[in-house]
């Protein structure tokens, strides 16, 4: 599996010979094996062209591909916009076809409808435009294949005309709202429907320039950001067939998000998410070149050694390749992105083999909020704060990991014929997932519980001395932790049956319980586990992420499971810290990411991996930040129980991989 680093470069940087000559040198000295053009200078410019101008930047750009073809450099074409950016300043000669409406009326002059098939004409011209420039492997799509405005669809007289063919009388943009509004986590049958023709708008226009792109270049790989959004917004449907239809012939590519662009942000980090999403939309129908950006100026800047930290973090997750933003260029940046491709030389052998399987809990993330726009301020996030607080817990996590699942937010309604499945493997569910499935009336699953107020103010938490419950087994405790959350923590009527076991109460300032807030069903068709807190919310996060709710998530999975985690660890000498699990087929050998988000090294650490319970004795090597193997002997305990030596520190926003096998 190649390893390249993709660099997205405006027009300003390579429209000039000497511009070009500056890019091919610090390629050659950074490891960059591919380039992406733009066909814009930023956002400084309306990203919507006449056509005649869009043919005169094809020109620039084609004398750009051959000199950097020359210089032994991939080349793709990147068009900045394709229905619009509302980043982007509107035109001042507005194009004549649709723009696209918001549910209050507001009219997003700088983006336009697909529906309207004058521009869909348009937008395949342009795109043929760039296919058309000899020497290029790819043409990308930017973050602007959706509804970009408040309320994430269209609603202007072409979609309204379009429904009511569909649904056989005519609606006014008012009437319209009143039937797509739901009081419950579940959509109205009209909402179903709007939303499937917001979606087969996409889906209309993604085949219209695939067509274009294609009949002029019939093997071109069209590329596609994000997918993760896309599901998010959309459901993972959407994004499937948008895929589908716009590589029908070659294997795709897209261009998934981390999110967060700060160092401040750097916990809200997910590789996770973007992988969750590229899995649900596509398989392994596509690649991924998932892209660090680093925007300048103040609060919007990478230091140098987390440029490092994630490029690496994304290729344990697999992503061996990376699109590379430049608004760094200086020294540090420079080196950090080419220690960077070293580490992720040396790993790509483990993650890229079929020899290594990859295994973890699988979170199941909300699909479809905007599209469905049902109780949507309730369960709308980035698909982030979800796999943030999880990820901060330490969890293995890998999507269809084999080591149960959490369901978050509405992904009980996307996976509905699934559920019995998930239920038979083991499950967690969140407290919006558990709504969902109320009013689903999915008593198949829940067992006839249900989730009530809390009918009085929780000040302290009473966990049931049960080993499900971890360390927190016996324990009570203040609320305080949770005082950001704690109005909003339900509490659950269950059936007087032998299938339930309570874990947890909530009490009042008198110490009198208020009801069960947490607890497990065991039955025939499998076994679950019912959290009180929303995980698409990062608010209560402080509450959440501590010892205690390690050891009693880690402890809920392994009992709905029934088998042990793959790898676990303590937060006493490893907060924030993340880790990706892969064994090899022969089960004598486990690879390792791990990365250390916090603030502070970790200079001392114990795993416990129950593949080598019966080792005795391993041999540990670890990958240090300049690519440099480092080995040691140790015991394994019992349990697989093994104690890192010292000299295997893991420093502060930085990634080691470990190999650690049998003796």
């Amino acid at each position: 599996m190649p390893n390249d680093f993709i660099e997205r470069l405006a027009m300003g940087e390579f429209e000039t010979v000497a511009g070009r000559r500056k890019i091919i040198a610090r390629a050659r000295r950074v490891g960059l094996t591919r380039v992406m053009l733009f066909n814009v200078y930023g956002h400084i410019e309306p990203g919507h062209h006449d056509l005649d101008e869009s043919r005169r930047r094809a020109v620039i750009i084609e004398k750009a591909v051959k000199a950097f073809r020359s210089a032994g450099l991939g080349v793709g074409i990147n068009i900045h916009t394709t229905l619009g950016m509302n980043m982007s300043p509107p035109r001042s000669n507005p194009l004549p076809y649709q723009h696209q409406i918001d549910f209050d009326g507001q009219v997003f002059y700088e983006t336009y409808c697909p529906i309207d098939p004058g521009f869909q004409a348009y937008t395949a011209e342009t795109y043929a435009i760039y296919a058309g420039v000899e020497g290029v492997d790819e043409i990308w799509i930017d973050d602007d294949f959706r509804y970009k405005n408040k309320g994430g669809q269209c609603f202007c007289d072409l979609h309204l005309a379009a429904f009511a063919e569909i649904t056989g009388r005519a609606w006014t943009c008012e009437e319209l709202l009143a039937a797509l509004e739901s009081p419950t986590p579940l959509p109205t049958d009209t909402a179903v429907q709007w939303s499937q023709l917001q979606d087969r708008t996409l889906i209309d226009c993604a085949r219209s320039l695939a067509d274009a792109v294609h009949d002029v270049a019939p093997q071109m790989r069209i590329g596609f950001m994000p997918p993760s959004h896309t599901v998010l917004f959309f459901g993972a449907p959407c994004a499937r067939e948008i895929g589908r239809v716009l590589n029908p012939q070659t294997r795709g590519l897209a261009r998934p998000e981390y999110g967060a662009y700060t160092d401040l942000d750097r916990l809200g980090w997910s590789v996770y998410a973007p992988c969750w999403g590229m899995q649900r939309a596509f398989g392994s129908s596509y690649d991924g070149w998932p892209e660090l950006e680093t925007w300048p100026g103040t609060g919007y800047n990478h230091s140098a050694r987390v440029i490092q930290m994630k490029l690496v973090w994304g290729a344990m997750h697999g992503y061996v390749s990376s699109t590379i933003s430049n608004s760094r260029i200086d020294k540090p940046a420079r080196q950090a992105i080419a220690d960077a491709k070293k580490q992720i030389e040396a790993v790509t052998p483990f993650v890229a083999s079929a020899d290594w399987q990859t295994r973890g809990v699988s979170l199941e993330l909300s699909e479809n909020i905007i599209g469905l726009r049902a109780k949507v301020e309730d369960i709308c996030s980035l698909n982030m704060a979800e796999s943030r607080v999880l990820a901060r817990l330490g969890l293995p996590l890998w999507p269809d990991g084999g080591d149960g699942r959490i369901l978050i937010g509405n992904s009980p309604l996307a996976r509905q014929a699934e559920l019995a499945e998930f239920a038979a493997a083991g499950m967690i569910i969140d407290r919006d997932a558990f709504e969902v499935l109320q009013h689903l009336g999915r008593n198949d699953i829940i067992g006839g519980a249900e989730l009530l107020p809390v009918p009085g103010f929780p000040a302290a938490e009473q966990f049931a001395d049960s080993a499900i419950n971890g360390e927190a087994a016996g324990r009570r405790q203040t609320m305080d932790p949770l005082s950001a959350v704690r109005r909003d923590l339900p509490v659950f009527e269950l059936p007087d049956t032998e299938e339930f076991t309570p874990l947890h109460e909530l009490l009042d300032q008198d110490g009198k319980p208020l009801g069960v807030s947490s607890w497990v069903r065991e039955w025939g068709g499998g076994r679950i586990a019912v959290l009180p807190f929303r995980l698409s919310d990062a608010t209560g996060e402080g509450g959440l992420v501590t010892s205690m709710r390690k050891t009693q998530v880690e402890a809920m999975l392994e009992w709905v499971t029934q088998r042990e985690l793959p790898v676990r660890f303590g937060f006493d000498t490893a907060y924030d810290l993340q880790v990706v699990y892969r064994q090899n087929s022969a089960g004598d050998r486990v690879f390792l990411g791990l990365a250390n988000f916090s603030l502070d090294d970790v200079s001392k650490l114990a795993l416990r991996l129950p593949v080598l319970a019966s080792a005795g004795r391993v041999e540990v090597r670890m990958l240090d930040g300049r690519s440099n193997w480092q080995a040691a002997e140790c015991s394994a305990g019992e349990g697989g129980c093994i104690e890192l030596p010292g000299k295997f520190k893991i420093p502060a926003m930085q990634v080691r991989a470990f190999e650690i096998a049998r003796k």
